[in-house]
């Protein structure tokens, strides 16, 4: 076995040991022009969705949608539906009700996530067309 095919196995290895301690994997959403709406992170029991923008939960798309149609709904059905552990999230303002992060635990499986995050991106688009310009956060680095 030739020294390069060692060290390409030798990588993978240490790949997979390394994947198996990482703590969270970090993604991003970026809007057609190129701006990074929000970076979501993914462990094995949260997804954590972080807004680089000024977003308000008080936003109709936000409140109404959001909340209200998916989040509400999602948590609703698994509570009905006798689960054990229900979908939950916490949604985390600051005084200004601006959203600085939304935490979801509990998602049942693929199709569940693939929807929550296809709500969550027209969420965060419909936002920021309402708004009149992206103002990213301060404090926020990317």
């Amino acid at each position: 076995m030739s020294e390069i095919k060692k060290a390409k196995i030798l990588i993978g290895l240490i790949k997979k040991a390394l994947n198996e301690y990482t703590v969270e994997s970090e993604n991003e959403l970026v809007s057609k022009d190129g701006k990074v709406l929000y970076k979501v992170y993914v462990s094995a029991d949260a997804v954590r969705v972080v807004p680089l923008g000024h977003t308000s939960a008080g936003v109709s798309v936000f409140k109404y949608f959001l909340v209200n149609r998916m989040f509400k709904r999602l948590r609703e059905r698994d509570v009905v539906s006798g689960k054990k552990n229900a979908f939950a999230y916490e949604i985390v303002t600051d005084h200004a009700n601006a959203v600085h992060e939304i935490i979801m635990r509990n998602f049942s499986d693929e199709k569940m996530l693939k929807e929550l995050f296809n709500a969550i991106r027209w969420t965060f688009r419909k936002s920021l067309e309402a708004s009149t310009s992206f103002t990213p956060r301060s404090g926020i680095g990317l």
